[in-house]
């Protein structure tokens, strides 16, 4: 009867408005994770939201990290309510005298190399020297003799 149409009503009207951002064609940002990575680059990051391109790969969803780093793609982590990446070296773009500063940077999403993403949340990303850069401080041992050749006359 008539409550049940107005049920099945009220619950198209609810997934109709869930379709608006998306359907708008606007790009949301709602939260990264991990906020931090290391400079040398490597970090995974997981950028959540909605609107992002069907197109998981690289010309789909091209992230920023600031207005000069990338961060390239993960395909096989990425849909349209999440995109994956890889943080590339920050020495790369910075050069060595800017290595020790702790750098915030925004996170954006280009989709379909046409609509920017909106932020409504956190989508601040800091590249770290201390906390998050492996250092190597010592290799042992120096040096090694190497071995003759197996049949090779003594």
């Amino acid at each position: 009867g008539r409550p049940a149409l107005l049920a099945v009503v009220a619950a198209m009207a609810v997934f109709c408005s869930g379709l608006g951002v998306a359907g708008s064609g606007e790009v949301i940002i709602t939260s990264i994770e991990p906020t931090v990575g290391s400079i040398a680059g490597g970090t995974r990051i997981i950028i959540h939201g909605s609107g992002f391109s069907f197109n998981t790969g690289g010309s789909g969803n091209e992230v920023f990290i600031g207005t000069e780093a990338k961060c390239a793609p993960v395909p096989l982590h990425s849909n349209t309510n999440q995109v994956a990446c890889k943080t590339t070296a920050l020495h790369n773009l910075l050069g060595p005298s800017m290595w020790r500063d702790t750098m915030n940077w925004e996170v954006r999403v280009r989709v379909d190399g046409a609509k920017d993403s909106t932020c409504v949340g956190t989508c601040v990303f800091a590249f770290r020297y201390e906390q998050n850069t492996p250092i190597v401080q010592h290799l042992l041992p120096l040096a090694v003799q190497p071995e003759k050749p197996q049949g090779t006359p003594h």
